[in-house]
């Protein structure tokens, strides 16, 4: 097995061009925040000299944001920052290792934004659209699972459930609006079944609905 790719030394894992064209269908991507010249997969995108970590997300004209940020000990870093630059309203779609025993997933993900784990392992590619090899020269898995992190700038009915659901479970929370909860309380409670919400979280609810002040927003069809 190639050493550099279970250890920090190898940060760069290129996106395949397929697994990016099946987000960019959903999501219509218009800017790559972390990127090279070569392997940008935006007309818009910031590289290590640009540095997405230091530039704004939310360009003029809108659209969603793609990161695949360098794998190294500063991911947590580009996690804060694909939160933080969410707040603005700005839809950005992580594709990140599947690490959830890290601070930064607890901190920054998890019941802040919606999950998906990736089946399998991915087959990452270099800057030229080549797929990251063994020695003997053989199209080489990923040595750790990944998962699509959604931040969803659209708010709004456009919540999907793990959105919603997010919302549901911090209901507390001072990060999201009144307007956002009763609109995460209604897709939730709008659902066919409801066998996989904790006793703990409905009560959280409850006691939030008691003490609104405001009408719930109807939830368009």
């Amino acid at each position: 097995m190639n050493a550099a790719l279970v250890s920090s030394v190898k940060m760069d894992y290129c996106t395949p061009q397929e697994v990016f064209d099946q987000l960019d269908a959903e999501f219509h991507f218009t800017l790559d925040a972390a990127a090279t010249d070569k392997s940008a997969k935006c007309q818009n995108y910031y590289t290590p000299e640009t540095d997405g970590l230091k530039s704004p997300w939310n360009l003029a004209g809108g659209g969603a944001v793609f990161c695949n940020p360098p794998y190294g000990r500063q991911i947590g870093k580009w996690v804060q920052k694909a939160y933080e630059e969410s707040k603005s309203g700005t839809t950005i779609v992580l594709l990140i290792p599947a690490r959830t025993d890290t601070t930064y997933f607890h901190d920054y993900i998890y019941g802040r934004a919606e999950v998906r784990f990736i089946r399998g392992r991915i087959v990452f590619v270099d800057e030229a659209g080549e797929p990251c090899k063994d020695v003997k020269g053989r199209a080489m898995p990923a040595p750790f699972p990944s998962m699509v992190v959604i931040y969803n700038g659209k708010g709004g009915t456009n919540m999907t459930f793990g959105e919603a659901y997010a919302i549901f479970q911090n209901i507390d929370s001072p990060d999201y609006s009144d307007e956002e909860k009763g609109l995460a309380v209604l897709k939730i409670v709008n659902m066919e079944t409801h066998n996989s919400i904790r006793k703990d979280d409905m009560l959280k609810v409850i006691r939030w609905l008691l003490e609104l002040s405001f009408e719930l927003p109807e939830e368009k069809p």
